[in-house]
């Protein structure tokens, strides 16, 4: 998936994420693991930029 290829790319992530806003929010309900994929200067950044990763 994009995702993954792009897990240490914050800038990326937000774009993927606005483009797939419904579904990811989805996912993020159905797997409360998945910040462990990110490193956490990436949370960082994307919590930042506005994106809901609590």
């Amino acid at each position: 998936m994009e995702l993954k290829a792009h897990k240490d790319e914050p800038e990326r992530l937000v774009e993927i994420f606005y483009q797939n806003r419904d579904t990811l929010l989805k996912l993020k309900e159905k797997h409360p693991e998945w910040r462990t994929y990110l490193k956490p200067q990436v949370l960082e950044a994307l919590r930042e930029k506005g994106l809901p990763v609590d």
